[in-house]
């Protein structure tokens, strides 16, 4: 059977047999056979099935390359996580470290028989900075979206969770000598933090618009709310403290750091600007 070759695309040689007044055709690659391409004689033409090779090679290059873009996206995500996670965790412990520096501003406008009601008893430094907490899931909200701010609120309180069993296993003797809230006060505070940095986030994502201040503002707000109103009642109903007034006095702090909060996200709006797809001025 006499046969000759020619050029083939994708780097092939196509070698030509005679048979019999018939032409067949087969693409060669690196000197291998790899499949027919046709039957070419008596003014017809019947197509043959290509080469594994021809056909598994570009779905094998554009499964790795999905491969390896997902795991670099996922990457990414991760550490888009770590500056957010850190300033969250950043405020929630100076709302710690200074849970145990009262108010004592407006002490001398309480008579003494109103001492339960004096901030100097009940309000520290600590219910104030609590609102930086919603201030710094704002700015995770405003870049990256809602999604990576519930993930900051959960990889946040996720790495406390976890520093608190670590501290209570390894620690025990000497956290014995330090204050611990009882269990009621802190699971009341740790839920109705969460949930108030989530509300955070959702009220601020869907308050996206022209305005720029109505946002975070308004985030703040009913973060701030939600606080103040699950958390005495949680923490205090049935006892003798006056937590309805402490609710209502704490809630008025937190809607005026919601305003005063408003200047630091003016400040940092053209260094924290949304990614595309994301609203927001």
């Amino acid at each position: 059977m006499p046969w000759r070759w020619r050029g083939g695309r994708g780097g092939a040689r196509v070698r030509i047999d005679t048979d019999g007044g018939h032409e067949h055709e087969s693409r060669w690659y690196n000197g291998n056979r790899n499949g027919a391409i046709g039957s070419v004689g008596n003014g017809r033409v019947v197509p043959v099935r290509l080469g594994a090779m021809a056909n598994t090679m570009p779905a094998a290059n554009a499964l790795r390359k999905r491969q390896e873009g997902g795991f670099f996206a996922g990457l990414r995500a991760v550490l888009r996580l770590v500056v957010p996670v850190v300033f969250l965790l950043f405020t929630l412990a100076g709302a710690y470290l200074y849970s145990d520096s009262y108010v004592t501003l407006f002490d001398d406008n309480f008579a003494s028989s109103q001492w339960r009601q004096m901030p100097g008893y009940w309000l520290t430094w600590g219910h104030v900075l609590l609102a930086f907490s919603f201030f710094a899931i704002h700015a995770a909200n405003r870049r990256y979206g809602q999604a990576y701010a519930v993930a900051q609120i959960v990889v946040a309180w996720a790495i406390i969770g976890a520093l608190v069993v670590a501290a209570q296993t390894y620690l025990g003797a000497a956290m014995t000598a330090s204050p611990i809230p009882p269990p009621r006060l802190g699971g009341a505070f740790v839920f109705a933090a969460i949930l108030a940095h989530l509300i955070a986030a959702v009220v601020f994502d869907r308050m996206r618009g022209i305005r720029w201040w109505e946002a975070p503002f308004f985030g703040s707000f009913w973060a701030g709310a939600t606080f103040c109103f699950v958390f005495y009642p949680v923490a205090f109903a049935g006892t003798e403290e006056p937590w309805i007034n402490h609710a209502i006095v704490h809630f008025a702090i937190m809607s005026a750091m919601a305003i005063v909060l408003l200047f630091p996200y003016w400040l940092i709006r053209p260094l924290v600007r949304p990614l595309p797809g994301f609203g927001g001025y």
